[in-house]
């Protein structure tokens, strides 16, 4: 149970690593986040964490609770976890470009999910191409995890919102793969 203006917000950081604690620790039960002010709850996942087992007494226990607060004029509202991109990666790798330079090209044949990060200014423009046997993960601002646009397959085109470090993850097969990052300069 959350109060005030933040704390009830899945999105809000301090929240949101203690949801993932309870779901570490509790892999087997549902998280529920109530906001008693709102008179509202929302019911929290973390696709792909870990799967759940089940068990007769959790279920038991979740749907009393969900009793009572239907019973309290509350309602659910089903909404995923802002995802954590950083803590699932296989390895991290800062990226600087030279000085002058407008792109890298990266070679790897890692597998599993490679993250690398870059310090980008707000309003520049970042593209993206992956070539070889690996797939993009995402973009991902570092400071709240969340995606910077839609990844679609092996290119991927954007204007980064803020300044700061982002996350370019690649999903590999642990064959070669290369992943082009151009930032263009003004004028461009």
């Amino acid at each position: 149970m959350k109060s005030g203006r933040q704390a009830p917000d899945p999105a809000h950081i301090p929240t949101r690593r203690q949801l993932l604690e309870y779901a570490v620790a509790y892999p087997d039960c549902d998280l529920m986040l109530l906001d008693m002010e709102q008179r509202s709850g929302r019911l929290i996942e973390f696709p792909g964490l870990r799967p759940r087992t089940g068990s007769p007494l959790a279920g038991f226990i979740v749907g009393v609770v969900v009793t009572l607060m239907i019973g309290w004029g509350l309602h659910l509202e089903p909404v995923a976890a802002a995802p954590d991109p950083w803590g699932r990666l296989a390895r991290s790798e800062r990226i600087s470009f030279a000085p002058g330079a407008e792109s890298c090209i990266i070679h790897s044949s890692g597998e599993g999910r490679v993250g690398y990060v870059l310090n980008i200014l707000s309003g520049q423009e970042m593209v993206l191409d992956l070539t070889g046997d690996a797939h993009m993960g995402g973009v991902y601002r570092k400071r709240d995890g969340q995606p910077v646009g839609e990844v679609m397959g092996p290119h991927w085109q954007g204007t980064v919102p803020s300044t700061g470090d982002y996350l370019v993850v690649v999903i590999g097969a642990g064959k070669p793969y290369t992943l082009k990052i151009d930032i263009p300069g003004p004028g461009q």
